[in-house]
């Protein structure tokens, strides 16, 4: 999600979500950036992974776009094929 404001745009909010195929030790990896920060920080960071669960929530850095397509595609797909 991006806002425009003053000719410029923000980033606010994002979800990236690979499916694994059947048989990884995961179903599916998803990064979140959420559009504000959560009440409990702690439980919810606004800026994380979930690992084939939706329950699981481990804080990344805060991720650009580019940056979550450079792991998914270089660095989290090359191992699912060995």
């Amino acid at each position: 999600t991006l806002r425009e404001a003053n000719g410029r745009c923000s980033l606010i909010a994002y979800r990236f979500h690979l499916h694994l195929p059947e048989g990884s030790a995961s179903s599916f990896y998803r990064f979140d950036l959420n559009s504000r920060p959560h009440d409990t920080p702690l439980m919810e960071p606004r800026c994380h992974l979930h690992p084939g669960s939706d329950d699981v929530r481990l804080p990344c850095p805060l991720l650009s776009p580019l940056d979550v397509l450079d792991r998914i595609f270089l660095v989290i797909e090359p191992t699912l094929s060995s």
